[in-house]
């Protein structure tokens, strides 16, 4: 079967069982973000080598999935889908996820101040991508739930932890890199490399700046070709 069955060609797709709705539909919407947030979370797990960060973003990952799922399904097809043996989200995954904030404050020493500018690095820049999108999520979710559809509360706790987790996720990273640049700048082969490095610089800026020329050295002829055409046009004026 090809992934492009045509079916969504007119601008509709298909919520859990089947039925029909606008790609606009709220719960495509919510869901739709989700798998955004899916997304950036991969790029997060691609971009960082802390194996702590990776390990739980992937399991996130995995339970993304039961929160999209139950977001794609209808109000009457709730007890249908219980009784298909399909997943919901659950207080124990909220908890999970206070968890890891709870064990990230208490033995992680992060460093922070005011608001987090993002950009330090690549991965802790990921994790600020993942981290908004989390929230656009939640926002999406939230504006589901003010309607008339149902939506599991524990899914919007969810998304509200979790994005809570990004962003201690995030500081960690710069909090290692900023603790990695000062030790090696104490380090004393590493300053020595430093003073050679600024050294280089000095050097290489002197000897790239324009000098005049002594007035003598300026009067020295050292292109023979210029020395030959003056020589025969003055033998030629004789």
């Amino acid at each position: 079967m090809s992934i492009a069955t045509k079916t969504g060609d007119a601008g509709e797709t298909a919520l859990m069982y089947g039925k029909r709705v606008p790609k606009t539909h709220r719960r495509v919407e919510a869901c739709g973000t989700v798998d955004e947030l899916n997304s950036s979370l991969g790029l997060v797990r691609a971009t960082t080598d802390e194996m702590l960060i990776q390990e739980v973003v992937l399991s996130v990952q995995k339970e993304l999935v039961i929160v999209m799922g139950e977001l794609a399904l209808r109000d009457d097809d709730r007890e249908r889908y219980l009784k298909d043996g399909y997943k919901i989200v659950t207080a124990a995954m909220v908890d999970r996820l206070t968890d890891v904030v709870n064990d990230l404050e208490k033995n992680y020493h992060i460093v922070f101040k005011h608001w987090a500018t993002p950009g330090h690095n690549l991965s802790s820049a990921a994790l600020d991508v993942a981290r908004t999108t989390c929230r656009r999520a939640e926002r999406r979710v939230v504006a589901l739930a003010d309607s008339t559809d149902y939506v599991n509360p524990e899914a919007i706790r969810y998304l509200n932890r979790l994005s809570d987790v990004l962003w201690l996720f995030a500081r960690f990273i710069e909090t290692e890199a900023e603790s990695v640049a000062k030790s090696q700048l104490n380090h004393p082969r590493s300053r020595r490399r430093s003073l050679k490095a600024a050294a280089g610089n000095a050097l290489l800026a002197t000897a790239t700046e324009p000098h005049a020329l002594p007035e003598d050295l300026a009067k020295v002829e050292t292109n023979p070709i210029q020395k030959m055409s003056r020589t025969k046009t003055s033998s030629r004026t004789k």
